[in-house]
């Protein structure tokens, strides 16, 4: 970022953003949290993955095939969701969630050099707090692919002598963020982001603005496919020193565009403290008056640092105004790495303390791992503490709480190189967000690195490492904790390992006792004194309740006291609330790790915002670690064994390469590595990929051929029996059979909730495998050696994509013939040795590098630099390392200069501010040559000139009001020579050019100068221009250009060239600078007569003025007037060379005079001068000579210098050259590049033979050279040139085995950056140093060697100088070699002598040898070896100083290695048909192709269909999918002479398996399918005559695809084709491969307390348990047979026969009387009672007893006893007393039946007493129904009346009334079953009628009679109602009289 010197100097910082440097006293250290490549075991493996920077240039041929290490350097896990935010559970419930948080930082310690995903050295910086950050950057450049390690001087680092910011190699414009860091931000929700970082020395950012035809951005294309390849989410544009001209401002706004379509992130760096509308278009095309139809482009915009609050409200305000969230687009800048602690983040508050936009930090692991910065003492794993702790200073906040603001002082950490400042932590600003959510959340606290590795409580790995992949989510807050009394520590523990070391140096104990991790490498640990309950916040989450839900959590008290722990749950819908549950278990101190778990299901429903843990009770000295807490709704998810393991590599280094499917990520998300030994699975390292990386297994190998039995299940384990059962037990013997030799790799599947899955097993034996693989690359071949007999040798280029391939065969060694030259180039390769065994060891190199790519750029103006005519940078020569050229000009020059890759050359800010230089625009030619990193030099290339346009006029000035003709001159023109002609700068309208180039100018014309320029028609881009110097119409001139001392001048004023009086002016004269004087006599006259004191010395010269004296506001003045010197001499050329003759010429007063009138001298012994003439020697040797000459008769002289050289040199593109290869000289004569045949070449001070130079100047050092110094010498005509080249002799260290040991003891670790890893690192530049004159040091070889050789190389290496060489040490064996390995952890043991043997002394005080290199005299063999140092030093320098310390010889008994797959069954009964559910994917089909023969034919397990394709196709394909992976073990086809002619069996055909994964896109290509390339052949047939095929492999072979590939389909004559009949593929889903039992599974059964001797188990476990057995328990054990200590039992709970209850049935079945049951029941009784006394008096089961007792008794409950029939026959009785004429008919009726089922049931002697009951019951109803006759008299009497009554008399109505009343009357007397209820309401409805009838009126037909006034007398009509009615009711009262009375007789 862009900040000002003169800032960051004032702060004691000098750092130019990723330049970062810091000076201190004089001296150089490494700035902030940068890191230097790891040494020892940590040091980066051979075939370690790491990433590199990239060139823009390079960036269109990018592929993930021509990429190094690619595939192994993705980040596959998938961005995951964060929750909204819920205030109510933030530490500060006020912080709005919206403003964001941006960290452009470094990953494990900033890691320029390699930056691995994971590796094994703890103290890798793991960012732990990513709960505060939206976005993380990737804030560090990376060398680019090619660059050498040797140019990092990382060694020169450690040693103070060099400065790595000052790096001398090139780093990336394009840098990618760490796949483990991009990893762990999805893991958390957070964005990771790639960084474009320019400027970036001689690259050019401007080449990504480039676009194709239509206007797409290709670099933006390829930027994003990369992007999306490695899993990351965008890219952070750092534009900084560059300028963007308005051109490219518009192509970078519409790249931001594309990129964001195409989904990435873009935050921009806008090199500006404000955001304003000048810039918002790179951010958005909106304007304030339409933000709705814009083009979104970057995200984001970082503001540079030196904003204010106001400033950032404004830029806040403006981002609103283009409709932009502020939050969301406008990013303050803040230099973490620079101010640290002095960060006042209160300016991003405004007045009422809100945040006014979101946060980007710059370096915050500058702050984090940025301590003690001089000592390197945050490389070192017990300085960690301190990294811990400023992180959490800087993210919480300095006091270690987010509820409590307080600086650093405040908080008292200033001790850990923290300076007080303003800064109170990240938490106070941006609230903390959470992923935790849904129904599942597992963490085991794992921080992502570690001392050891932890599985389940137990270890798992030995070895310190770093991994972010596998860091689980971490506590939301750390540390927020509660308590109305002392408040509890936290912090996470790393187990027994862990140090502390202060900052005095002194090691200290942590306030807790070291546990560690329960699983991974740490565990959360809370302690210190508890007085009152503590509430320890820590998640924030968004958890699903439901009824299964449950929190198991797993703990370690290691305090004895009654403090208890809960878990404290905050549920949303009550924020403020602590639900605090009981952990079972946790008040106790514990041994062991305790798993608790806590029932949530009455909360289902709820959901749970926030979590931590609750401690109560009284503890002074408290301390509970939790291991892990499992929150699970429901049973384990247990993930499916991973399928398609598989050993891609193996090295012979340790190193591996390892394999699988990978699952999604919903499903799996996480993949454990393992290697079994000795019975224990070995944690190898964890990701969630489809591929590791695995860096030594070298201790997982076995060491010797053992079983190991783990345990014995017996299955089923606990079951229930009765006497006389058998019972089948089946066991299962686990652990491993284990061979000496063999790595054995297990990978598991780890689900949502920790759960692993089944491993998935892969061997790799070293005992048939090559070993000590070692290459050496000659150009077109490599010469390959190694140990293991006959071998295969297959190289095939790798990073590109076109691989070649090469083979050879050989016998422990080979010569592969490979490619030479130009096709060789240095190109990586990988080489597979597979041996006799077949087994295969992978080393991967590259070919010899001995040719350099020339140059392919041109000559361009580069805008962005702001230089014209300069060299973009080379593009084929990815490994270009030097620039050299020459050019010449038009004028005659020849200049050669060059630049060097990375490197500043030209006075530029830093390195990455170098550019390319402009080069002069008359260039004549150009010839480039370039130089690899191998030291190769190209052929030169004469690079083609642009057009360059020149511009001339016959004068460099104008007088105003004339005219000047300018001419344009166009050369390199390839179409026309014509300009168009442009000016600038005129002041005046009337100055006018013309379009053939002549100017006018006006008399009026104010400037000064006027540019003229001339641009090419042809190349609007080139152009060139003239400046013109203007004079005014009126000047002040001088008759001289100048005036010597004691003379006169005359100055006049001059208009438009004619003098003016000079009487008309006033004229002065004053020194050019006001603050110099004139002499005294120095003066003008009144008529311009300028005098000159002989004496004048004025600084700078005069300004003579001439003032109007008509007019004095007119004044006219002279530039500056020069005072001259009388005296000057001059060369004919100022450079010369030996031999030649230079003429001198003397100049007095302006011109030439002779010689002869001065006395001439020159400074050299050797060559001479007379009358001028300078004579050069041949065999002078100053490169300037100086000559004088004085004027004779005066005191006057003068001097001249020549630069003088011998016109012979030679060059070379460095000065260096390493033994084996060739460096080209060149030749210069007198200037020019001469042919370097025209010299005698020749080379002195060589010891080799070999090492020659040829005629053309071609070095060539012989690989045994041993000279470091030699010269190379050129002669030419009597001249000889030399030049002194160092050799770099190459140290061969074949055979070597200390390299890497391990040290168990030292006399002292050593100076930082000198440590004892040093000497053992196998580079001399390295150095074990300490004080002191004697020393130790003791090594472990890993093994047991025999050594023959000892070297050693001492002091002088370093410090140059002899007397630094030890003068006396020795070489030592301990002398047990079976130590105890207490005894090899002491110092006072390793450090006496007595415990060691020596082997040899050496005295080294004469020879003062730096290397000492003893062949001994009789071998030894031993594995514990030491250097005793007796005298450190010759000079009274004292210091043990050891550059090397190396044994060489050969392992005592060796053990090689080898892949082996795994192995195929002995027999395959239980195999699978992979091919019975498989898809065609693609099969050959032609048109005539029948239906009855489609491809699923050669699936249906029919021999009788076939495949065919149609006629005419004896080429063919079918391609299937078998629908997941398998291990295939068979394959069987059946051809068509199974039914047909065998002329038409298939003749040739292969079998074949895909190579890789497909990609669904891939799958759907059918020309990708087809590609034979893509395909491996399994199976081969030439010329088959078989009608049926069938090829069983011994390992299996892999896939899900495969492929059957026909070329000759038959030889029949007619109707050729293919005809496939069946095909099927047999074996095992992948990981269900039956893998040979890791142990034996035979074992031997026994039973354990039985009673009875029938009770037995036989061979095969099943066990008869004897009729009369009476045990209650037996015990079933299967023993090992392979290790009869272990043994697994069974419990089998035994029922003895039991006949209680038929005894029971029995004696109630005798009790019973038959007299009492109906005789069927009865009988059926007596036949049960019969079996069961014969079951009873038996020997039988419990079955047929049982079976017995429930027969007995279901008879039993069958009897039925006799019926009672006392109601029944009452009832016939009264039924038969009943006369029929009684009653009506129909209900007479209903009896019939009743009557007569009454009598046959009462004479049923089986009737049941239901059946009686019933028939009594149903006779019974049916008499109660019957219904008496009615009395109809009254009625009948009653009709007979009414049927007498004349209805003509009454009315209409009422005559209808009686009729209807009459009738129904008939009606019911009709029918004979009329109810007495029918006849009586038949008679009311009769007599009511006639009751209420009403009679007409009479009238007089002629004379109607008046109707009669109502007198109210109803007599007439009521008397005979009346007695009609007493009638009625007398006849009813009689009939109910009478029934009534025989009702009661009834």
């Amino acid at each position: 970022m862009k900040t000002s010197i003169g800032k960051r100097i004032g702060s004691g910082i000098l750092a130019l953003a990723i330049t970062a440097s810091m000076y201190v006293g004089g001296s150089v250290s490494v700035f902030a949290g940068d890191t230097l490549p790891y040494l020892g075991d940590s040091a980066k493996g051979e075939n370690q993955p790491y990433q590199h920077g990239y060139r823009g240039e390079d960036l269109l041929a990018w592929s993930p095939e021509t990429d190094p290490y690619a595939e192994l350097l993705r980040a596959q896990i998938p961005l995951q969701n964060r929750n909204t935010a819920f205030a109510a559970t933030q530490a500060d419930p006020n912080l709005s969630a919206a403003p964001e948080y941006f960290t452009l930082t470094g990953d494990y310690g900033n890691a320029f050099f390699d930056s691995y995903s994971y590796t094994n050295e703890f103290s890798q910086h793991v960012f732990n707090f990513w709960q505060y950050v939206d976005y993380y950057g990737s804030w560090h450049g990376m060398p680019t692919e090619e660059v050498p390690e040797s140019l990092y001087n990382a060694e020169g680092e450690r040693n103070g002598t060099s400065d790595w910011t000052k790096r001398t190699f090139e780093f990336g414009l394009v840098n990618l963020p760490n796949a483990g860091y991009t990893n762990a931000a999805h893991k958390n929700g957070a964005l990771s982001l790639g960084c474009i970082f320019q400027p970036r020395a001689y690259q050019d950012y401007t080449v990504l603005l480039t676009q194709d035809e239509d206007g797409t951005y290709p670099y933006a294309k390829k930027l994003t496919e990369i992007a999306k390849y490695y899993g990351f989410d965008g890219y952070f544009f750092n534009m900084e020193g560059r300028s963007i001209n308005s051109a490219d401002s518009a192509k970078l706004k519409d790249m931001f565009a594309q990129m964001r379509e195409d989904g990435m992130y873009i935050q921009w760096y806008t090199a500006s403290s404000s955001f304003s509308g000048n810039t918002a278009g790179y951010l958005t095309s909106a304007t304030t008056e339409d933000t709705e139809n814009a083009v979104q482009r970057a995200n984001s915009v970082f503001l540079d640092y030196g904003w204010s609050s106001s400033s950032l409200q404004n830029s806040a305000n403006t981002a609103a105004s283009y409709g932009l969230d502020p939050f969301k687009a406008v990013f303050g800048g803040i230099e973490a790495g620079g101010n640290r602690w002095n960060n006042n983040y209160d300016r991003f508050l405004n007045g009422d303390g809100e945040m006014i936009a979101s946060i980007v930090s710059l370096g915050t692991d500058f702050v984090q791992t940025g301590f003690y910065e001089s000592t390197m003492q945050r490389e070192e794993d017990n300085y960690q503490w301190i990294a811990f702790e400023r992180e959490r200073m800087w993210w919480t906040g300095p006091s270690g709480d987010p509820t409590e603001a307080k600086t650093v002082s405040q908080a008292g950490k200033t001790d850990i190189d923290a300076s007080s400042g303003s800064f109170k932590g990240v938490a106070q600003y941006i609230a903390e967000r959470s992923v935790v959510s849904g129904d599942t959340f597992v963490t085991n606290f794992n921080t992502g690195h570690g001392l050891e590795y932890v599985v389940n409580g137990q270890l798992s790995g030995n070895s310190e490492w770093s991994n972010i992949i596998i860091q689980d989510i971490l506590p939301t807050w750390q540390w927020w904790i509660e308590s109305d009394g002392s408040k509890l520590s936290a912090d996470f523990d790393y187990g027994s390992k862990y140090r502390k070391t202060l900052t005095n140096g002194t090691e200290s104990a942590f306030g807790f006792d070291l546990v560690g991790a329960y699983n991974g490498g740490s565990s959360l640990v809370l302690y210190g004194t508890v007085d009152a309950e503590n509430f320890i916040h820590l998640y924030k989450s968004n958890l699903d309740v439901n009824n299964a839900s449950k929190m198991d959590v797993t703990f370690k008290k290691t305090s004895d006291d009654s403090a208890a722990l809960k878990l404290g749950v905050i549920f949303k819908d009550d924020p403020d609330t602590v639900v605090k549950l009981d952990i079972a278990n946790s008040s106790a101190k514990s041994e062991e790790w305790v798993t608790s778990t806590v029932d949530l299901s009455a909360y289902a429903g709820k959901e749970i915002a926030a979590f931590g843990l609750v401690v109560d009770g009284e503890a002074s000295d408290y301390q509970i670690n939790i291991g892990q807490m499992k929150y699970t709704s429901g049973e384990a998810i247990v993930p499916a064994a991973p399928t398609g393991l598989t050993i891609d590599k193996a090295y012979d280094t340790g190193e591996m390469v390892v394999s699988w499917d990978m699952a999604s990520y919903d499903e799996v998300k996480q993949y454990n590595i393992y290697a079994v030994k000795d019975g224990k699975e070995i944690f190898l390292g964890g990701t969630y990929d489809q591929i590791f990386y695995i860096k030594n297994v070298e201790e997982a190998i076995a060491e010797a051929d053992k079983i190991i039995v783990d345990s014995v299940a017996v299955s089923p384990d606990d079951v229930h029996a009765n006497a006389g059962d058998t019972v089948d037990f089946d066991a299962a013997v686990t652990g491993t059979e284990e061979k000496a030799g063999y790595l054995t790799i297990v990978l598991k599947a780890v689900s949502a909730d920790g759960t692993e899955s089944k491993g998935a097993v892969a061997e790799h034996n070293y005992n048939d495998a090559a070993s000590n693989v070692k290459v050496t690359a000659e150009d077109g071949r490599l010469n390959v050696t190694w140990e293991g007999g006959e071998a295969d040798v297959v190289v095939t280029t790798s990073c590109e994509a076109q691989p070649r391939t090469w083979t050879a065969s050989g016998n422990n060694g080979c010569t592969v013939n490979v490619a030479s030259g130009a096709e060789a180039d240095g190109a990586r390769y990988t080489m597979e040795i597979t041996t006799a065994a077949g087994v295969t060891t992978t080393y991967d190199g590259r070919l010899d590098d001995s040719y350099c790519i020339p140059y392919d750029g041109r000559l361009i103006d580069n805008k962005a630099t702001n230089q014209n005519n300069s060299f973009i940078a080379p593009v084929a020569c990815k490994d270009w390392y030097k620039l050299g050229y020459t050019y010449t000009t038009t004028d005659g020059q020849t200049v050669s200069d060059s630049y060097t890759r990375g490197t500043k050359s030209h006075s530029e800010l830093n390195n990455d501010w170098s550019v390319f230089q402009s080069l002069p625009s008359n260039l004549e030619s150009l010839t480039v040559t370039l130089t690899d990193y191998a030291g190769n030099v190209s052929v030169p290339v004469a690079v083609s000139l642009p057009i360059a346009v020149g511009v001339t006029a016959p004068q460099d000035s104008a007088q105003a009001g004339t005219s000047l003709q300018l001419s344009a001159t166009v050369k390199n023109y390839e179409i026309t020579d014509q300009v168009v002609w442009s000016m600038s700068g005129a002041k005046s309208s009337a100055t006018i050019l013309s379009e053939n180039g002549l100017l006018t100018v006006a008399e009026d014309e104010g400037a000064s100068s006027i540019t003229v320029t001339a641009t090419s028609v042809e190349d609007s881009t080139k152009s060139g221009s003239k400046s013109i110097t203007i004079l005014p119409a009126y000047a002040v001139y001088p008759n001289s250009g100048s005036v010597y001392k004691g003379e006169t001048t005359q100055f006049v004023v001059q208009y438009k060239g004619t003098d003016l009086p000079t009487s008309d002016y006033t004229w002065s004269v004053a020194p050019r600078y006001s603050w110099s004087t004139l002499a005294g006599g120095t003066s003008i006259s009144e008529d311009g007569l300028l005098t000159v004191d002989s004496n004048e010395n004025v600084y700078g010269g005069l300004i003579v003025t001439a003032t109007s004296k008509e007019n004095t506001d007119l004044s006219y003045s002279t530039g500056v007037f020069s005072i001259a010197t009388a005296l000057s001499i001059s060369a004919e050329s100022n450079r010369a060379y030996y031999g030649d003759t230079v003429t001198f010429i003397a100049n007095y007063k302006g011109e030439a005079d002779n010689a002869e009138n001065y006395t001439w001298s020159v400074n050299s012994e050797k060559s001479t001068i007379a009358n001028g003439v300078l004579t050069i020697a041949k065999d002078e040797t100053a490169t300037r000579l100086t000559v004088t000459a004085t004027k004779s008769g005066t005191s006057l002289s003068a001097t001249s210098s020549v630069s003088v050289s011998s016109p012979l040199a030679i060059s070379s593109s460095t000065s260096t050259v390493t033994a084996g290869k060739t460096m080209q000289f060149g030749l210069t004569w007198r200037g020019s590049t001469a042919d370097a045949s025209q010299a005698a070449w020749s080379v002195s001070g060589a010891t080799s033979s070999d090492t020659v130079i040829g005629s053309g100047g071609m070095l060539t050092v012989g690989a045994d050279e041993t000279s470091t110094k030699i010269t190379v010498q050129a002669e030419r005509e009597g001249f000889s040139v030399s030049k002194e080249i160092t050799v770099e002799i190459p140290v061969n260290i074949d055979g070597c085995v200390s390299i890497g040991a391990t040290i168990i003891g030292s006399s002292g670790r050593g100076n930082s950056g000198e440590t004892q890893e040093m000497a053992l690192d196998g580079k001399e530049e390295t150095k074990w140093c300490h004080s002191g004159n004697t020393g130790w040091l003791a090594i472990d070889l890993g093994d047991t060697y025999t050594i023959n050789r000892w070297r050693t190389v001492h002091g002088e290496k370093g410090d140059k100088e002899p007397g630094f060489n030890t003068e006396k040490f020795a070489l030592e064996v301990l002398k047990d070699p079976n130590a105890s390995a207490s005894d090899l952890a002491s110092s006072s043991y390793l450090s006496n002598k007595d415990n060691w043997t020596e082997i040899e002394f050496v005295d080294n005080s004469s020879a003062q040898a730096m290397v000492v290199d003893h062949t001994l005299a009789e071998a030894v063999t031993g594995r514990y070896f030491r250097l005793r140092i007796d005298d450190s030093c010759i000079n009274q320098y004292t210091a043990v100083r050891i550059h090397e310390f190396q044994l060489y010889g050969e392992k005592a008994a060796s053990g090689a290695s080898a892949m082996r797959a795994v192995p195929a069954p002995d027999d395959l009964s239980d195999a699978v048909k992979a091919t019975d559910n498989a898809t065609v994917l693609y099969a050959t089909t032609k048109s005539d192709q029948s239906t009855d023969e489609l491809p699923a034919k050669a699936f249906d397990g029919n021999e009788s269909t076939k495949w065919c394709p149609g006629g005419n196709a004896y080429e063919a394909q079918m391609i299937i999918d078998l629908g997941k992976t398998y291990d295939i073990y068979k394959c069987d086809l059946t051809h068509a002479g199974i039914s047909e002619s065998q002329a038409r069996n298939t003749r040739d055909f292969t079998v074949d398996v895909l190579k890789t994964t497909p990609t669904a896109e891939q799958l759907a290509d059918q020309a990708w399918l087809t590609d034979d390339a893509n395909w491996e052949s399994i199976v081969s047939y030439t010329n088959n005559q078989q009608s049926r095929t069938s090829d069983t492999f011994d390992t299996p072979v892999t896939g899900r695809y495969f492929r059957l590939n026909v070329t000759n389909g038959d030889s029949s004559a007619q109707w050729r084709s293919t005809r496939i009949f069946e095909w099927s593929l047999t074996g095992y889903e992948a990981q269900d491969t039956p893998v040979k039992p890791s142990v034996p599974q035979e074992v031997t059964w026994t039973v354990e307390g039985a009673a009875s001797a029938d009770t037995k188990i036989d061979e095969n476990g099943t066990l008869t348990i004897g009729l009369d057995e009476t045990a209650e328990t037996l015990t079933v054990r299967a023993t090992s047979v392979a290790d009869p200590t272990k043994s697994g039992t069974a419990v089998v709970h035994v029922t003895a026969i039991d006949k209680a209850a038929l005894k029971a049935a029995i004696d109630e079945a005798e009790s019973l009387n038959a007299d009492d049951y109906t005789p069927s029941t009865w009988s059926a009784l007596t036949d049960a009672l019969a079996d069961a006394n014969d079951v009873y008096s038996g020997k039988t089961t419990q079955d047929e007893v049982d079976a017995a007792a429930t027969a007995l008794n279901d008879a039993i409950d069958a009897l039925a006893q006799k019926a009672d029939t006392t109601a029944l026959e009452a009832a016939i009785g009264e039924a038969d007393a009943l006369n029929e004429d009684d009653y009506t008919p129909s209900t007479w009726a209903g009896l019939d039946e009743p009557l007569a089922d009454a009598k046959a049931v009462l004479a049923d002697p089986e009737a049941t007493q239901d059946e009686v009951d019933a028939a009594a019951a149903a006779l019974n109803d049916a008499i109660d129904a019957l219904a008496e006759k009615a009395d109809t008299s009254a009625l009948e009497a009653l009709v007979e009346t009414a049927g007498k009554e004349d209805l003509t008399q009454y009315t209409e109505e009422s005559a209808s009334a009686i009729s209807k009343a009459l009738a129904d009357a008939k009606a019911v007397l009709a029918d004979p079953d009329a109810s007495q209820d029918m006849v009586d309401t038949a008679y009311d409805a009769l007599q009511n009628a006639l009751n209420a009838a009403e009679k007409k009126p009479a009238v007089d037909p002629e004379k109607p009679e008046k109707p009669a006034p109502d007198t109210g007398d109803y007599t007439p009509i009521l008397v005979p109602v009346i007695f009609t009615l007493v009638a009625v009711i007398l006849a009813a009262g009689i009939y109910l009289f009478v029934r009534h009375g025989k009702k009661k007789n009834d």
